[in-house]
């Protein structure tokens, strides 16, 4: 473009960099950032914000902090899609410390977090075991105007299972129809996956029941559980009538 006297502008630079960036040629996109600067063709929020995704996502969280500090250097406020990037970064490598430091920091900026950023840092607190501070920004969610949608339940109800705590997380599941996201077939695997792990199944066959009354009908991923969980528990009788149902229904 250049060698035929065409001047790439802000859009074609960060189209650029964004194809780089999806390709995993970080360098290349770096390289190209810098080019930016030099030309006189002041990256914007997007741009940037784009950047910082990719490095998160790749682990390079020093490097991500960089850019931050870039924009900010160049008078531009790191929005919501930074920031989330950011924390995800942080939460992927379990240092969950340092993404609720970014998640306070956004908000004493200005910056309003979303549903999306409450799901980043719940998931983070969850896989992490540290499931009292998940629950509470769960709780924390509707003081702030934010309604905790599917995935947030499921994330925490998930989290409530693998810390031993499903009957926690059976009175959560029980109250996500009331909160205008009913349960499916992900969030039933999910409780019910965690009822069999924990021992509990007769609530899992309970909960099953219930799943055959809803709109969320059992696939062969449900059976699947339900059975091993059976035959694990030396439940013969259970696992064989359930497998009489599998045929039935077709799968």
């Amino acid at each position: 473009m250049i060698q035929r006297g065409i001047e790439p502008d802000l859009f074609i630079y960060s189209s650029l960099i964004r194809g780089l960036c999806n390709s995993s040629q970080w360098k290349e996109s770096t390289t190209l950032l810098n080019e930016m600067i030099k030309r006189n063709i002041p990256p914007d929020v997007v741009t940037f914000s784009t950047l910082v995704d990719v490095f998160c996502k790749k682990g390079m969280l020093s490097e991500a902090q960089i850019i931050v500090d870039m924009m900010i250097q160049r008078g531009l406020k790191p929005n919501v899609v930074t920031y989330n990037s950011l924390i995800d970064g942080y939460c992927l490598q379990s240092q969950m410390d340092e993404a609720r430091r970014v998640f306070d920091a956004m908000v004493s900026k200005g910056c309003i977090p979303d549903v999306l950023s409450y799901n980043i840092l719940i998931k983070g607190y969850c896989m992490s075991g540290r499931i009292d501070e998940a629950s509470q920004l769960f709780d924390e969610m509707p003081q702030n105007g934010l309604i905790p949608n599917l995935i947030t339940h499921t994330t925490l109800i998930r989290g409530l299972c693998h810390t031993g705590r499903p009957h926690a997380a059976e009175e959560l599941f029980s109250k996500m129809s009331s909160h205008g996201c009913p349960p499916d077939i992900i969030t039933y695997s999910t409780l019910l996956d965690g009822f069999c792990k924990q021992g509990h199944l007769d609530e899992a066959l309970a909960l099953f029941q219930s799943m055959k009354k809803s709109q969320s009908k059992p696939n062969n991923v449900i059976y699947n559980i339900l059975i091993g969980g059976m035959c694990k528990a030396g439940r013969l009788k259970d696992a064989e009538e359930l497998i009489s149902c599998l045929s039935v229904e077709g799968f």
